[in-house]
């Protein structure tokens, strides 16, 4: 049995044995851009990737982390939170993705409090206006959260495609030093060409 799927732009990465070389941020923005978030279980289509933009935005010492909480998802799918916890191999192989992640883009292996926050921050804001009971009922992790601003209107997936790959690059910036010319139009080249 084949343990690997066949990525956006045509790699194929194995979930049980992940390697950095397979892992690409076009592969990433545009499987999460293309997942909704609460496993579908919302009023309209409302993106992983739009919701990882919105938790970077909210990350002011690794926002480059607020990106990426999510980039496993990309090639693993998500799973319920309250089927996730009984699931011991799938929080394993979860782990490894994540880990490998972090190597190709430089991110410590465990992220700062402030990801969570955001995440935790974004899921209640999420939650009132995109389910059908605005989140009464469901089990909050007993986490803080920061008072935003913050009006949720959903984007379309390419929009959130085309915004989180414009952070990534955005944050690459800050974190290296500017791409030059030749770096940012392969980029945009490889996004475009993988569309057609």
């Amino acid at each position: 049995m084949n343990t690997w799927i066949e990525t956006y732009t045509g790699r194929r990465f194995d979930s049980y044995n992940p390697k950095v070389e397979d892992v690409d941020i076009i592969d990433i923005a545009h499987a999460l851009s293309l997942q909704c978030r609460f496993n579908g279980h919302c009023k309209m289509f409302y993106s992983v990737a739009q919701h990882s933009v919105y938790v970077s935005e909210l990350c002011n010492q690794d926002p480059m982390w607020g990106l990426l909480h999510d980039a496993a998802e990309a090639y693993i799918g998500d799973v319920i939170k309250p089927l996730k916890w009984k699931l011991d191999e799938f929080i394993s192989l979860e782990a490894d993705v994540m880990l490998t992640i972090c190597k190709k883009f430089g991110l410590n292996i465990i992220p700062l409090n402030e990801v969570k926050i955001a995440d935790q921050t974004l899921l209640r804001l999420e939650a009132d206006v995109l389910t059908a009971t605005g989140g009464k009922g469901l089990s909050w992790e007993p986490t803080e959260t920061i008072d935003i601003d913050l009006k949720v209107i959903p984007w379309s997936s390419d929009f959130a495609e085309k915004r989180f790959l414009e952070t990534y690059v955005s944050l690459s910036y800050n974190r290296i030093g500017p791409y030059n010319n030749a770096e940012l139009e392969a980029l945009q080249g490889e996004a475009n060409a993988a569309r057609v």
